[in-house]
């Protein structure tokens, strides 16, 4: 995952870097991150802004934004932010997944109940015979 930081009007130390890499390296367990953009302002009534943009395989973005007067705490808050985007993404690429595997299900159910019913239908012809 290739992580790239912008500061307007707040430079980036190192440390802070190192903060922010730590925290977005924990979601790359939710999917496949290829590229990831950090954009720290400062803003004008005082406090920090972070933006964070997550381009995933695929070609899906992820866009999220924190404000906060300290800027490790808004880098807290943004990536609480992407880790419930990416887990909601992650929760529907399972529903998906599930709701094709039930369809298939109940599709061989139904082929199953199908010749049931036929067997059913010649006991009952030779039955009546």
């Amino acid at each position: 995952m290739q992580i790239t930081f912008t500061g307007h009007g707040v430079e980036t130390s190192e440390a802070l870097r190192e903060f922010i890499s730590d925290k977005l390296a924990k979601m790359d367990k939710f999917a496949r991150i290829n590229k990831v953009q950090v954009i720290l302002r400062s803003e004008p009534k005082g406090g920090r802004s972070v933006e964070v943009v997550c381009h995933l395989s695929g070609g899906k973005s992820l866009v999220a934004t924190a404000r906060h007067d300290d800027t490790y705490a808004a880098v807290d808050l943004v990536s609480d932010k992407v880790q419930r985007q990416l887990s909601k993404i992650q929760g529907q690429r399972r529903g998906r997944r599930n709701n094709v595997r039930e369809a298939r299900r109940i599709k061989e159910n139904m082929g199953a109940v199908g010749n049931a019913s036929d067997e059913a239908d010649e006991f009952i012809e030779d039955e009546g015979q």
